[in-house]
């Protein structure tokens, strides 16, 4: 009568000590199981797909779901050493994001991955979508972000906008209320680990946001990236200064501070930083402090509750 043979790597011989046929045939027995067809191969990228990956078999788990928000997220399990949170992992044709902590059992490493490169979960709640300001009806929506950290990631604090949406002909923005990037601090000290942003819904800048390349602030990154020959003299002919509210909607909460950006426009529609200039405010009162950092106008309101339903002016004269 014929036998079917397992036939592993290891000699077939034993010690007599559970230890020591532990070491010698699990992981052996998992690097079979690679080899097999129920793995696949991956791609894991050390922290920006920018680098080259690591390319490995890998057997991944919960993809089929019964829920939609189980969907997009899966369990990886790989040879021991290779995960780290914070890391993309490329499986097929998809990018994702390595969320926990991997561990071992002393056979394979495991984590869970969220789909996106970023990820993002929409922690709206108890409200219709929008909400009345004086002049103005703006989102309310909120999202909790998780992004990998590193050297560039960190760099981006509060009051940071950014487009994101699949409408460009109308682009939703928001912008970073907090930063959390030590909750999610794990793995290796100061390298591995996921930043969490607290992001909050604001108003497209037509002004400044470009809906064709899905930038918000897209003019002042403009104008960095191609800047003219350094002269700080505004040319012969009518300019006119220009301030960009930076979140967009020209309105100060008690406690708040936010920033804006002066500009001044050439007659041909060239607009470059101003840098050197005198601002006032007005009507002139304690309640509103400013700071000026080159081009950047920073306010800030103290948290007197007499100061709600006030207006003022800024006024911005080149010196």
């Amino acid at each position: 009568m014929p036998k079917e043979w397992y036939l592993l790597n290891r000699p077939l011989y034993n010690s007599g000590l559970e230890n020591n046929e532990f070491d010698a045939y699990a992981q052996d027995g998992f690097q079979e199981l690679l080899e097999s067809f129920i793995a696949k191969e991956v791609l894991i990228y050390p922290k920006t797909i920018m680098k080259e990956p690591i390319i490995t078999r890998a057997i991944v788990q919960n993809v089929t779901s019964d829920t939609s928000n189980n969907t997009l997220i899966r369990q990886i399990l790989c040879p021991i050493g290779l995960l780290m949170c914070g890391q993309y992992v490329k499986i097929g044709e998809s990018y994702w994001l390595v969320a926990t902590y991997p561990d071992n059992n002393q056979i394979y490493e495991k984590a869970v991955l969220w789909k996106y490169p970023t990820y993002s979960l929409n922690s709206t709640q108890y409200g219709t979508g929008e909400y009345n300001r004086e002049h103005i009806t703006v989102g309310e929506g909120q999202h909790l972000m998780y992004l990998p950290y590193n050297q560039e990631t960190v760099l981006l604090d509060d009051q940071f906008r950014f487009i994101m949406d699949r409408n460009a002909a109308n682009p939703t923005v928001y912008r970073i209320t907090q930063v959390d990037n030590t909750s999610y601090a794990v793995g290796h000290e100061n390298e591995g680990g996921l930043i969490e942003w607290h992001t909050e819904e604001v108003r497209f800048n037509e002004a400044t946001d470009s809906g064709e390349y899905m930038i918000a602030d897209y003019i002042s990154i403009k104008n960095t990236e191609n800047p003219d020959d350094g002269s700080d003299e505004i040319p012969d002919g009518e300019s006119k200064i220009i301030l960009y509210d930076l979140d967009g909607d020209c309105k100060l909460a008690l406690g708040e501070s936010k920033q804006i950006r002066a500009m001044y426009a050439t007659p041909d529609g060239i607009e470059k930083p101003l840098t050197d200039y005198i601002v006032n405010i007005t009507p002139d009162n304690d309640g509103v402090k400013f700071s000026c950092d080159g081009s950047i106008i920073t306010i800030a309101a103290n948290n007197q509750r007499i100061l709600i339903g006030k207006s003022f002016i800024i006024g911005v004269l080149d010196r």
